[in-house]
């Protein structure tokens, strides 16, 4: 755990993660902000989900600070193979199992803590560019966002780390994340009112963004618990084969 925590923070890709998602997540709730129209009829929570879209997407709108903390994960793993570093590591621990769950473990808990304080960030950035018009950050609704997007981030990052140890090259990991997030899950759009309504109930994406909207996403019906149950889902089964693989195939 503590050589796993050493690596993240000595990482290079890490530091530049960091730098892009508070970008996106910063400049994504101030041109928000500006542009929202006060609404006395507005709960609180879809001020918030306004305010971290750029966290974790929305209509129309990829979850890029997500997407950049999945393929740090990623990188986490795929990294270790390109510099050979994956063998001292298995050298030093011979249990695989127990190297791939401290770099899950460790990954998850750093981004969903960071992902934490994205959001509150975000929020208070958010209500500034809104000039006062926004609710206060609270925890409207169903479920918060400062509970909601750790565990969606969270999760993310588990399926991340299975992608990682699935397929060892981190260019294929990012074209893979990104593909899903940015092109996949968008072709349920074009697959008929009633079919598409129901892809859009198992997809990964769709479901992160209905959890943290409070339902205010593209899916219509799913509560936020069970958004985050089809997500939880995507986590356990990734991780699982990619964790059968890792422990299976020669360095």
């Amino acid at each position: 755990m503590r050589s796993e925590a050493i690596k993240l923070a000595t990482s290079r890709a890490v530091r530049g993660g960091a730098v892009a998602t508070v970008v996106v997540a910063l400049g994504y709730a101030a041109l928000f902000g500006l542009t929202r129209r006060p609404a006395a009829d507005v709960p609180t929570f879809a001020d918030n989900w306004m305010a971290i879209g750029g966290i974790v997407g929305g209509q129309g709108v990829p979850a890029i600070g997500t997407m950049i903390l999945m393929v740090i994960a990623a990188l986490a793993v795929t990294d270790e193979y390109r510099t050979g570093l994956i063998e001292v590591t298995l050298t030093a621990t011979p249990r695989r199992s127990t190297v791939l769950a401290a770099k899950a473990l460790v990954n998850g808990v750093v981004a969903a803590v960071w992902s934490m304080l994205l959001v509150i960030a975000a929020t208070y950035v958010f209500k500034a560019a809104a000039r006062g018009a926004t609710g206060e950050l609270g925890l409207s609704g169903d479920l918060a966002p400062l509970v909601v997007v750790p565990a969606i981030v969270g999760l993310s990052v588990l399926i991340a780390v299975g992608l990682g140890a699935l397929l060892r090259g981190g260019a294929l990991a990012l074209a893979v994340i990104l593909v899903w997030a940015g092109g996949i899950e968008n072709l349920s759009l074009f697959a008929g009112e009633e079919l598409g309504a129901s892809l859009r109930r198992v997809l990964l994406f769709a479901n992160a963004q209905n959890a943290a909207s409070n339902g205010l996403g593209a899916l219509a019906g799913p509560s936020a618990w069970s958004s985050i149950a089809v997500v939880g889902v995507w986590a356990v089964v990734l991780f699982g084969v990619g964790a059968a693989a890792f422990h299976r195939r020669d360095v």
